[in-house]
């Protein structure tokens, strides 16, 4: 019994066509990308405001907080002279 040596189909089969076969965004990776978040970022995109008025958002939100923030900060400053003072009675 003489077995012949065939070609298998089945080397030549698969050929790298650079298509991704699974979605890699899974949630938890460091690349993971919310696509709510991803299209909130686009339509953010599609405003086409310049450094100048973007920095001046930002400075005009920064102006808006401060003085709540130096308020809260100011209080516990306070609070904590208040306490210190009345431990070392």
């Amino acid at each position: 019994m003489c077995l012949k040596k065939r070609d298998d189909p089945r080397k030549d089969r698969y050929q790298d066509d650079g298509s991704t076969v699974a979605d890699m965004n899974v949630e938890g990776f460091r690349w993971y990308q919310n696509p709510k978040l991803k299209a909130r970022r686009d339509q953010l995109r599609e405003l086409n405001v310049t450094r100048e008025e973007r920095r001046a958002m930002i400075r005009g939100a920064f102006a808006a907080y401060l003085p709540v923030f130096l308020i809260i900060i100011g209080s516990f400053i306070v609070t904590f002279l208040i306490l210190m003072a009345l431990i070392s009675r």
